[in-house]
Order: structure tokens, then C-alpha cells, then sequence
């Protein structure tokens, strides 16, 4: 028998799924600390006993394990274990408060950060987990491309020796046309 979506958690301040479904197909129970995703593959067996382990938080918690279940819904395994290694980075434990996760922001390798952006965005703007909003604002400042101007006059594409060096030969084209 298949438990629905509305048997929720006890004791959870958000509903929560007691089980959910996970993209590759799987029966996956939330409050079971290893979640098995997928039948083989990277990230078939994700790990969210860190979570769980949570008991002065549980407004946070609940919001990464919902997040975490969207992503697992909608997701590949690979997926949901990159965002749970990016996690654990910025969350190691539930005393974690927004100067912590700042502190350990400015130290997440660049990839961590893009990948906490994505997470903290789809968190707050897709599921409407505004209590992490200031989390998400410190992730959504990040830009993992650095921003081109091809015409700074420090940071352009040509050095000037370049750019005298190619006026010289359109010069010496323009004066060879009849």
C-alpha cells in the first residue's frame, strides 16, 4: 500500500511527505537517513542523516528535506547528491545561524557556491520557503561568469601592442585598395 503525500512527518512544522517517489521511479521514505534514488549510477544512495540529526533547527531542516524531495521528485540522483555535498558544506549542523553560513560561505569553492544559489533559489522562489530568504540573498549575489566589458581599458581583449599592431595592417590594406 502506498502512503500518500498528505501523511506527513510528526512533529514537522512544513507537510513534510512521509514517502515520496524519486525520478528514476523509487518508493523513498524521507525520514529514513539514507535515501536510495536510483537502481545504479552517482548519487543512487544520498545520505541526509545530518539532517535529520537536527533538533534545534526544525524550521531549517524542514526546508532543506522538502527542497531536497523536490529535487529528488524532479531531478537525476547526481542531481540531488551534488546539492546534498553542497549542503552539508554550508550546513554542517543545525546551530548553524546566518553569520555561520556566511563565514563558510566566503571559503565554498566556486562550484559549491553556484550550486547552493540554484538550491536557495528554487527554496525561496519556486517553493516558497521565504524563511530562508536571507540565506538565498547572500547565495544570489554570487555570479559564477565573470562579467566581460570588451572595451575596459585594463581588462579589453587586445593589449595595445595588439591593437596598434592590427590598425597598422588594416592601414596598410586600405592604402593598397585602388
Amino acid at each position: 500500500a502506498k502512503i500518500s503525500k498528505k501523511q506527513l512527518l510528526v512533529r514537522s512544522k512544513l507537510d513534510i511527505p512521509m514517502e515520496f517517489t524519486s525520478q528514476d521511479g523509487l518508493s523513498v521514505t524521507s525520514h529514513d537517513d539514507i535515501w536510495w534514488l536510483a537502481p545504479t549510477g552517482k548519487g543512487r544512495k544520498v545520505d541526509v542523516g545530518w539532517l535529520h540529526s537536527f533538533k534545534d533547527n526544525t524550521m531549517l531542516r524542514d526546508i532543506l528535506l522538502d527542497t531536497l524531495i523536490h529535487y529528488a521528485e524532479t531531478k537525476s540522483a547526481t542531481t540531488v547528491a551534488t546539492q546534498r555535498a553542497a549542503l552539508l558544506s554550508a550546513f554542517p549542523n543545525d546551530s548553524s545561524c546566518l553569520d555561520d553560513f556566511n563565514k563558510r560561505w566566503v571559503n565554498l569553492p566556486n562550484s559549491t557556491k553556484k550550486t547552493l544559489k540554484g538550491f536557495m533559489t528554487t527554496a525561496v522562489e519556486l517553493l516558497g520557503h521565504n524563511q530562508i530568504e536571507k540565506y538565498r540573498d547572500i547565495t544570489y549575489k554570487f555570479r559564477h561568469l565573470a562579467k566581460f566589458n570588451g572595451l575596459h581599458p585594463t581588462k579589453g581583449r587586445l593589449t595595445d601592442f595588439e591593437y596598434d599592431s592590427i590598425l597598422q595592417n588594416v592601414r596598410i590594406l586600405c592604402d593598397a585598395l585602388p
